[in-house]
This record gives structure tokens, sequence and C-alpha cells, in this order.
């Protein structure tokens, strides 16, 4: 794919519940629309908690049902046989900690792949840059391309069109640009390809009706808000916990797994992806500390337990098991997130 393509939602009603739900959220949320360093851990749990109550919604379902179909009419996207959950991003006003400064590409373990993104929200500024040129000389070349920030020099800023679905290939060059506007911006990004995804919840584009399960009720406020406290309460448990408690890895499952069901009885997926999403937010934020280290461990872990929401955290796991239980992973050869569930949970 040489070029973007992009696909116009006819559905405008739906569209348009998708976007005024983002924007309910967040004023249940009470999350300002301008980003700030201070309370950042704070910010962050409240917008990976939107993420993943977005991404369970019915608003997401309805959208990704009309976009694999028309996919389906698309000869160029045959052989595109599988696609993923959406995955929702939500950029504040001036939100540095999602601005992108290298470019990066979605392809991985030369499985091609596409890219569909498409914004839940009007926005006001250029929300992606996309590197102008793609061939396989550019392919070769990409690990180290998407390493030096001088060649943001060769890309395209992009100003979404609201209702559009925006189409690229997974080896295409992009990044996500600073909101520059005075406004919350949210966007939902997808993945297509020609294999199983290993990395990712996937679905089968070409068996009809083959869709996720969503969500179908929408919750009332006083319901999102005391989800969002019980999340912010059993993080704080997680973060009490310390290597030192901890002899064996089984028993630091065990103290997660009672504490998840202690602290979650409901939404187990809205939550998982919530603590997984946040688990990366926090690691970007945290890279040098052990004890944050360790807790980071423990939200990926629990993420796993409450649901697997975010195939990601099984791979951060297992190469922290690695600096932390050196001796148990040493022992397991666990190669894949079946066999991490079928020994521990």
């Amino acid at each position: 794919m040489k070029k973007i393509e992009k696909i116009l939602f006819k559905e405008s009603e739906d569209l348009n519940n998708a976007s005024n739900f983002v924007y309910d959220l967040a004023k249940i949320l009470n999350l300002n629309v301008s980003w700030s360093k201070e309370n950042i851990k704070e910010i962050e749990l409240k917008k990976c908690f939107m993420r993943g109550v977005i991404r369970e919604s019915v608003y997401v379902g309805v959208l990704q049902k009309y976009l694999v179909t028309e996919l389906n009419k698309s000869d160029y996207f045959k052989d595109f046989n599988f696609f993923s959950k959406f995955y929702p991003m939500v950029h504040l006003s001036g939100d540095v900690s999602e601005s992108s400064k290298y470019l990066h590409y979605d392809e991985a373990e030369n499985t091609e792949t596409c890219t569909c993104w498409m914004p839940l929200t009007h926005n006001d500024y250029e929300e992606i840059s996309i590197f102008k040129f793609e061939n396989s000389l550019i392919e070769y070349f990409n690990k180290i391309l998407s390493r030096i920030k001088f060649f943001n020099i060769f890309s395209k800023k992009i100003k979404s069109k609201y209702g559009y679905a925006y189409i690229w290939s997974g080896k295409r060059l992009h990044k996500g640009n600073l909101n520059t506007s005075s406004k919350l911006s949210c966007a939902i990004q997808m993945k297509i390809s020609k294999k199983e995804l290993t990395k990712e919840q996937f679905k089968t584009i070409s068996s009809k009706e083959n869709f996720f399960e969503y969500n179908e009720i929408i919750r009332t406020e006083k319901s999102y808000l005391e989800n969002y406290e019980k999340l912010k309460f059993f993080v704080k448990s997680l973060d009490n916990l310390h290597k030192k408690e901890f002899d064996a890895f089984n028993e630091l499952i065990k103290k997660i797994k009672n504490l998840s069901f202690q602290n979650i009885n409901q939404d187990y997926q809205e939550i998982s992806f919530a603590l997984s999403v946040y688990s990366q937010r926090m690691r970007s934020l945290y890279k040098k500390d052990s004890q944050n280290l360790f807790n980071f461990l423990c939200y990926d872990i629990a993420s796993i337990i409450l649901g697997s929401s975010n195939m990601v955290s099984y791979f951060r796991v297992r190469e922290d098991i690695k600096f932390f239980f050196k001796k148990d992973y040493e022992i397991m050869r666990l190669k894949n997130i079946k066999e991490f569930k079928k020994v521990f949970l």
C-alpha cells in the first residue's frame, strides 16, 4: 500500500454517539482538558480508565462492524484475514506524554499489516505525521530511521476529517503529534493483518458476523465514577506490594489474584485494559526505579488475571520475571499466555 486510503463512515449518528460518549466520560471523571505534569499519575489513570470503557463500549463496536464490512468489499484487503480490537487513544490539550518524538511503524514479526485509524472527536490540529516515502529501501532502514529525530523532516502532517477512517501500510513510518488545540481529542486504531496477531486480540474478517463482544448497556454516571474509584484504590493496593515480600513468582500471583477479586467485581475487560495501558504509560515515565518497575509488573499481572484485554501485558510480564524472579524464569519456558494461565491462574 503506497498511499493512505480513506473510508467514509456514513452512519453519522453512530459516530456522533461515540464522540459524545468520550466527552461525557471526561466530564464524569472531572478530567481537565489541559494536560499538566502535576498529579500526572492520576491524570494518566483517568485517561486509561476512559480508554478501557471506550474500547468495550457498544459505540466502538458499531463503528468496527461498519468498517470491517466495508473492508470486506475491497479487493485490496481480500488477503487480510484478521483484524484486532480497536485501541483507543486520548490526548489532552498540550499532552506531552502522548506526542511522539520519533517515527515508528506498526508491522512486526514479518506479518504484513495495515493500520486503520479513525478520530472520534472533531480535532483542530494536525494529529498524525506520516513519512512521505514508502519503498523497499525505506523499509530496510526502518529501524534506524525510527531512532533518529532528524528524519521527522521527511514526514507530512495530516489533519484528519471527522467521519473518515484512514488506512496505511504497517510498514509506513508515522507518529502522533502534540495536541495544540484547546480541546481533548480521541481516536481509535486497529490492525488488519494477513496472519494471526500474536500480541492483539483478533477476529477473522472473512467470517460473517464474527465480531468482538461489547457492553451493550451504557451505565449511569454514578456507576462509571464508582468503577474508576475502585480502580484507583486497587492501583494503590498494588503499589503497596514490595519485592522483598515474595520469594517466588507464584506467591506474587496468588497475592495479586486475591487483591484483584477483592477490589474488582465487574467490567473486567475495561479494568484489564486500563491496567495494561497504565503500566505502559508509567513505564515510559519512570524507567529506572526498581520499586516502580515492580509495581508496573503487578499492574500487568492484574490485567492478565482480570481478562487479558491487552495481550502485550503478557510479554512485559515474561521479561520482568527475568529481572525479579530469575530462578523462576529459568525453570519456566512459557511460550504464550495460555501456558501462563494454565500454570498460574
